[in-house]
């Protein structure tokens, strides 16, 4: 039957409604396969049976007959009952054999300019049944040896977001196109990972680098999210806990990966160490530092949760760098101006007006800087509570900027004054040491 299919793919120009098809699950799919091979009635159970087998997998037999009466309703397939109104058998119906023609085409053609035409009838069919213009966030999988450049700003207008993975160098081609909404997506450890999910690239094999058998420390990282670390060393196996004040974000993190410990907290409550009551070998606070105004209540507590000889991995953007207001995270061209957090109060809100610009996003400039932090307080900081510098590394470029942008890294001297502006970001790997 398949090789039938296969052979009469591009001979008939079938019609039949996108809606029919473009829901189909894999075991809908191969049911209807095996009712063509049969060319005859089939006993329900015998093709639960036969698709299972098949398939390899374990099926409920609840959750099968329910994909038959999808089947059904469908038009796909039809049911011969009994007098009693009990299914006796099935048999596929004149649009069976349309339907996987169709699914076959859509599989095996090889040419991408013929792409189009499908692709964005089930798009349109999509997001007219949800009632939207566009989609949110959209996964792209190129299997190709080749992209077609041209259809992917296609794709990226239906989207607000697109995630694609391919062949490393054929992302080359697509950053020329400069598209903004459009980013890059990796796999590690066999999961498929957003570009901008960084730790398993960076921070990571930092940590392996600098620290001796990593692998078996217990680790807390405060303000953590949605987890995207915590679900990293999760896949290593690495004991691991966050901390989060946020109690959407907790939930929000929980619901992508249910396994993970994350207790809602501020590290700065005074009785946060009678909360948790782990002591950890390695706390990670990766940008959260400059948001936190109380920072000997952090250190003071920090230093309880920490092993004796304990390690704490701090990054931040000094308070006078370039985008330490985070306005990059603007709709605006005020996301492209560095050093706007210096600017007035008053200026800033004009300028947000102006162009155009999210209150709370210039709200949030004008907090980031009142609340920023300087490489010359952190020192101060750290040194008051007895921690010590194993490793310092002030970037002009960050690390995570080679995820974003495609630049590689560049530390600058670690000079007062010049780090304090021209560092876009700073790494602080410390050592807790008992005095």
């Amino acid at each position: 039957m398949i090789e039938m299919a296969y052979k009469d793919l591009f001979k008939y120009d079938i019609e039949i409604p996108m809606d029919k098809i473009y829901d189909l699950s894999i075991v809908e799919v191969f049911s209807l396969l095996f009712l063509l091979i049969h060319r005859r009635d089939v006993v329900r159970y015998s093709l639960f049976i036969e698709v299972q087998n098949f398939l390899n997998i374990k099926l409920s037999t609840s959750s099968f007959y329910n994909s038959l009466y999808n089947l059904e309703k469908k038009g796909l397939l039809s049911f011969e009952k009994t007098s009693k109104g009990k299914i006796k058998s099935m048999s596929p119906t004149e649009r069976t054999y349309p339907a996987i023609i169709k699914i076959l085409k859509n599989i095996f053609y090889l040419r991408m300019t013929d792409y189009p035409p499908t692709y964005f009838e089930m798009f349109n069919f999509i997001l007219t049944k949800l009632k939207k213009a566009q989609f949110k966030t959209t996964l792209t999988i190129w299997f190709n040896d080749f992209i077609d450049l041209d259809l992917i700003p296609e794709i990226a207008n239906i989207n607000d977001e697109i995630f694609i993975l391919c062949k490393e160098n054929h992302f080359d081609g697509i950053n020329k196109l400069e598209i903004d909404n459009i980013r890059q997506t990796t796999i590690f450890n066999g999961k498929i990972r957003e570009a901008n999910e960084f730790f398993e690239v960076a921070v990571i094999p930092y940590f392996k680098k600098h620290l001796a058998n990593f692998e078996q420390y217990k680790i807390l990282e405060v303000g953590c999210a949605e987890a995207g670390f915590l679900d990293a060393l999760c896949d290593l196996n690495i004991e691991a806990m966050g901390l989060e004040l946020s109690p959407v974000r907790v939930k929000r993190a929980l619901n992508i990966n249910p396994q993970l410990k994350i207790i809602t907290g501020d590290i700065t409550d005074p009785i946060i160490s009678e909360k948790i009551t782990d002591r950890f070998n390695l706390i990670v606070l990766r940008d959260v530092l400059e948001h936190i105004p109380n920072r000997p209540a952090t250190f003071a507590n920090l230093n309880k949760l920490l092993h004796p000889d304990g390690y704490i991995y701090i990054s931040f953007p000094p308070k006078f760098s370039g985008f330490a207001g985070h306005q990059q995270n603007g709709r605006s061209i005020l996301r492209y101006i560095p050093y706007l957090q210096l600017a007035p109060n008053w200026k800033i809100r004009w300028l947000g007006r102006l162009f155009n610009e999210r209150p709370e996003l210039i709200e949030n400039v004008i907090l980031n800087y009142a609340n920023g932090l300087t490489i010359r307080a952190f020192k101060k900081y750290y040194m008051e509570f007895h921690f010590v510098p194993v490793v310092k590394e002030v970037h002009l470029i960050r690390p995570i900027y080679k995820i974003r942008f495609h630049l590689n890294p560049i530390k600058i001297p670690n000079i007062p004054l010049i780090r304090e502006f021209m560092a876009f970001g700073c790494e602080y790997l410390l050592q807790k040491k008992i005095p």
